[in-house]
């Protein structure tokens, strides 16, 4: 057993590169299996968001990005700045690559996503112990 000790609110602030990711389509294509699977629809949903945002996560880790929140049928992913700034077409890449695997993996559903940099802070409300470091998310 792992002996962990809890934690109280925490702040931690850094330059970060962000890409914001969102379903297009997303209430239509709730209802569309609602109408085909009825109560089974909330699993073939999960499953869907499951398996376009791992693999959204596992294109992106490549470029030192982790996910650190989701958010219903969204997910936000950030690593810390590279010491020199990367180029616009870098950042485009980021954008094209986190819609591509999605949409490759979602059985033909499209996510339309965002990048932005600059000072982000994570805040944590308490509980585990946890470090933002460059290409992961310790807890």
């Amino acid at each position: 057993m792992i002996n962990r000790t809890e934690i109280g609110p925490t702040e931690e602030t850094f330059d970060a590169d962000v890409v914001g990711v969102d379903v297009i389509g997303f209430s239509n294509f709730t209802k569309h299996l609602i109408d085909l699977k009825g109560a089974g629809a909330a699993e073939a949903v999960r499953d869907v968001l499951d398996n376009g945002f791992r693999a959204i996560a596992n294109q992106l880790s490549a470029f030192g990005f982790v996910v650190i929140d989701s958010l219903g049928d969204g997910i936000i992913l950030t690593r810390r700045r590279q010491a020199g700034a990367d180029s616009r077409p870098a950042r485009e890449q980021w954008v094209r690559k986190a819609e591509e695997a999605f949409a490759d993996s979602a059985g033909g559903l499209r996510v339309r996503a965002a990048h932005a940099s600059g000072r982000v802070s994570v805040c944590r409300v308490g509980g585990w112990p946890a470090s933002f470091v460059p290409g992961e998310l310790t807890h």
